[in-house]
């Protein structure tokens, strides 16, 4: 068996394959996923076997023919390759085309380079290189190209999510694809010095740079829409915590005076008998559970702890707090708001999930040799995943969650402060440290 000539026929999309799962390696998976994609796999190269010609050359050009036959079935495979992408990973359609594009984009580089690098070799080596040698060579540049494919989107800003938000990023790099594409099968079938030589070495080399600017677009186009995107949720969620801010004063202070005008009543009901004993208990019961206001020396501050302390008395959520909020004035009220809101948000949540043993929150705010210091614990379910020093959502979509920990780290750096988030043991911790001196 010609083993060269085998390897000729399933390169194209192994090279997907390979590329594709690089990408979404630490990406979502679907049940079964470790079935599904080797059949695919499997598949797919069987597929390409069956209905790939080699591209074969006379008089070093390339047939119409060859050309005509192979391309239906290259777009089959790599449409399969979407397929398996869909099957085995939480992608929708659009996710998968975005992958896809990016995959042919590597691919055509990778097989470029492989060209060059093959006849560099052939003209270094004594023999040339065998053909072992250059299935070894390509496989050795596919791994690679996958690896740094790989964690690039692993360290990268934006993830697979955005993709269905830049479909005109993706159409435009097709088309920037298919019409370098179509220039290197005219030259193939036309120029006979385009397949060796020096004349190839060019080609190939501006083929590389083609794909890689088109991969570089991408990234940029793409990275700048998400940092838009993200900028809008945020300010978004500034507009929504100021409204909540001034509904949430109001509220804690009509219930400060219903709580003392009840204390008041009871009072009276208790003196001149004229309510049963249990009756009166269980009334001063429920008014010392609402007479919950915390004291912190920043009216903001005390305001936001008390409103998600009566969503935790109402939860059921054990809340201990220890908070002087006396060195807080160089923040703003909007921002102190949002920060402790989104805070007491996301560990009120997590303390919600119904597979949690054990739940309590636990705050502490204090002033510590120059610094704001904000320390939170929570009980978690599982260990969450971080990006850029921040825990992925755990919701289905990730596209429209997720900004309540990026709020926080903006304000935390407006402040020239940092924030640290970390998980053990099944505790999930936050700490801020802001700077008083630079205020």
């Amino acid at each position: 068996m010609d083993w060269l000539a085998l390897f000729g026929k399933i390169n194209y999309p192994l090279a997907l394959i390979v590329i594709e799962t690089a990408i979404c390696y630490h990406y979502r998976r679907r049940r079964l996923c470790g079935l599904w994609w080797p059949l695919f796999a499997a598949v797919i190269l069987v597929a390409a076997v069956a209905g790939n010609q080699n591209w074969q050359f006379v008089d070093h050009r390339l047939s119409i023919h060859v050309i005509l036959q192979n391309l239906p079935v290259r777009s089959l495979l790599a449409v399969l390759t979407g397929v398996q992408l869909c099957l085995c990973f939480s992608l929708s359609a659009w996710d998968a085309l975005g992958v896809l594009t990016i995959a042919l984009c590597c691919q055509k580089m990778q097989f470029s380079i492989y060209k060059i690098a093959e006849t560099a070799l052939e003209s270094t080596l004594p023999h040339g290189l065998s053909e072992p040698g250059s299935v070894m060579l390509n496989l050795l540049l596919l791994a690679f190209s996958a690896a740094i494919v790989g964690f690039t989107f692993l360290k990268s800003r934006w993830h697979l999510d955005v993709l269905p938000h830049n479909r005109f990023v993706i159409f435009l790099a097709l088309f920037m694809m298919l019409s370098m594409e179509a220039i290197d099968l005219f030259m193939l079938t036309n120029d006979p010095y385009a397949t060796s030589g020096r004349i190839m070495v060019a080609q190939r080399i501006g083929t590389t740079l083609t794909y890689f600017l088109t991969l570089f677009m991408m990234y940029n186009l793409i990275g700048w829409r998400t940092m838009r995107l993200e900028q809008e949720a945020l300010a978004a969620i500034a507009a929504q915590r100021s409204s909540q801010l001034a509904f949430s004063q109001e509220l804690i202070n009509t219930i400060n005076i219903k709580s003392h005008d009840l204390k008041k009543q009871l009072g009276y009901l208790k003196t001149h008998r004229i309510a049963g004993d249990e009756l009166i208990a269980e009334l001063e019961d429920s008014v010392e559970n609402y007479d919950s206001f915390i004291q912190t020396n920043n009216e903001t501050l005390s305001t936001v702890l008390s409103e998600k302390s009566l969503v935790c008395h109402r939860h059921g959520i054990p809340f201990s707090c220890v908070a002087d909020g006396s060195g807080m004035g160089f923040m703003k009220e909007l921002d102190i708001y949002t920060l402790f809101a989104n805070l007491m948000d996301n560990a009120i949540e997590a303390s919600l999930n119904p597979e949690l043993e054990r739940r309590c929150i636990n705050l502490v705010v204090r002033q510590q040799a120059g610094f704001l210091s904000i320390h939170e614990e929570n009980y978690c379910v599982g260990n969450p995943r971080f990006d850029d020093g921040l825990p992925r959502t755990s919701k289905a979509d990730e596209r429209y969650h997720g900004f309540g920990t990026r709020s926080m780290r903006q304000l935390a750096e407006k402040y020239g402060g940092t924030i640290g988030m970390k998980v053990e043991d099944g505790v999930f911790t936050v700490n801020i440290l802001i700077p008083i001196e630079t205020a």
